[in-house]
């Protein structure tokens, strides 16, 4: 089934040769798989290396009258229609553009703590229910590190730093990019209704898919977050040559199912490109 839209990506495609990003993508696939055990190539598909990919913003679009309206603003928010603002979002980006490196993605080293608070994201990143370093949607950063579903998507996710060098400071910023989005009719696909107090700082990468239940899924999510913990922090920069914004026919992004894509660097030159590329939908 063709589901033909629009994302935006970092390290999509072959952003993540010799790079520790790469490095931590094979250990966790490895380490995976012992915690799975003998049958992992029987209930899990693995997405390949240029597949996978981070996810900045959703920008799929609904098109009614041949008009542009937020996919997302259509499902998560009761009876809300928002037009894509082309323009101003092209600002935005040429904004998020000109940071050197854009974000700085810290995974792993997060202390093991478990977030139990009810609704207290509203209160800001602090997580009042256990020593966790902050939590984010409802988890602390060692449960958000890793988990799964079965049958669903394993999720390995990092969270932004201020630099390599100083790990402990979390200045949130992938969220402020995604909530300043809203304002030009791209909203998050974790803002709802069902989550109100969610804010979404999460820079998630899709690893492959549970394809078949797993009885000991919860025992493979601790395994897998203690070896993040233990293992250490990663640090891994998304510059403004990892992002790019894809046309697919399929949101798993294999290699095959890429219509288009435009450089991050090429839609803040001219914001008609993005907006050529969204008119391929009409077609």
């Amino acid at each position: 089934m063709v589901q033909r839209n629009v994302t935006m990506v970092a390290f999509h495609g072959d952003k993540k040769s010799d790079s520790s990003l790469a490095q931590l993508l094979s250990n966790v696939f490895e380490e995976l798989e012992n915690a799975v055990g003998f049958s992992y190539s029987k209930v899990f598909v693995p997405f390949v290396e240029d597949q996978i990919h981070a996810t900045l913003i959703g920008m799929e679009v609904d098109i009614v009258g041949g008009q542009f309206y937020g996919h997302w603003f259509h499902q998560n928010r009761i009876s809300t229609e928002r037009s894509i603002n082309f323009q101003r979002f092209v600002e935005l980006l040429n904004r998020l553009a000109q940071r050197k490196p854009i974000f700085t993605i810290r995974f792993g080293g997060f202390r093991k703590a478990y977030c139990t608070c009810v609704g207290k994201s509203a209160e800001g990143w602090a997580c009042s229910s256990s020593g966790a370093e902050f939590h984010s949607c409802d988890r602390s950063a060692y449960e958000g590190s890793f988990y799964a579903y079965t049958p669903g998507p394993a999720v390995l996710t990092g969270w932004q730093v201020r630099t390599s060098e100083n790990l402990s400071e979390f200045p949130h910023s992938l969220y402020d990019f995604r909530l300043a989005a809203e304002s030009d009719g791209f909203l998050d696909k974790y803002h709802s209704d069902k989550a109100p107090h969610w804010m979404d700082d999460d820079c998630y990468i899709k690893l492959g898919s549970f394809i078949h239940s797993v009885a000991n899924l919860g025992d493979v999510e601790e395994r897998m977050r203690n070896y993040l913990s233990k293992r250490g922090a990663v640090t891994v920069d998304i510059t403004a040559e990892d992002v790019s914004i894809v046309l697919y026919e399929d949101p798993s992004l294999k290699k095959e199912a890429i219509i288009d894509r435009i450089l991050l660097s090429d839609a803040v030159a001219d914001e008609h490109r993005i907006i050529q590329l969204y008119h391929r939908l009409l077609e």
